[in-house]
């Protein structure tokens, strides 16, 4: 055994399933999910993660050493799974910044439409309409990244 880690699942919340789970690398780099091992199955999971890494860590005995290979291997997959979540961070930013923008839209055409604003300064609404898009987006966005990040650290 190479690694036990907690491990996001990208994707797994969309399809009802528990997005952080325990994997475990083998001595070849494979990765063995361990059933019910899970944040719907056990709470704290990192409490339960921290009881058998110390109990495998108590196990293996003196002359262990990770094999450099399966390392590099389990961080590359670790890296691809965190690509996902930031592909993910960013469409949420562009969605969010979208449905502001057509909201803003179907205000500002709305209150055009039946003189609510008359009286508004016409720079107040260019700043209103070309302004939220990227305001939402980065609030969105910098949320998103945030919560997984902090998501990671667990």
């Amino acid at each position: 055994m190479q690694d036990i880690r907690i491990e996001r699942v990208p994707g797994a919340a969309e399809h009802g399933l528990p997005a952080r789970v325990v994997a475990l690398y083998d001595r070849d780099g494979r990765r063995l999910w361990l059933p019910h091992l899970n944040e719907r199955e056990v709470r704290p999971l990192e409490a339960e993660l921290g009881f058998l890494r110390d109990l495998w860590v108590g196990r293996r005995g003196a002359g262990w050493a990770p094999v450099a290979e399966v390392t590099a291997k389990m961080n590359a997959v670790t890296a691809k799974t965190e690509g996902h979540a930031m592909t993910s961070g960013t469409v949420a930013a562009l969605a969010g910044g979208c449905s502001a923008f057509f909201a803003l839209g179907l205000f500002l055409a709305v209150g055009l439409t039946t003189d609510v604003l008359d009286g508004v300064p016409e720079d107040l609404m260019a700043y209103a309409l070309f302004g939220t898009f990227p305001a939402v987006g980065l609030v969105v966005y910098v949320t998103s990244v945030l919560r997984r990040g902090r998501r990671r650290r667990l």
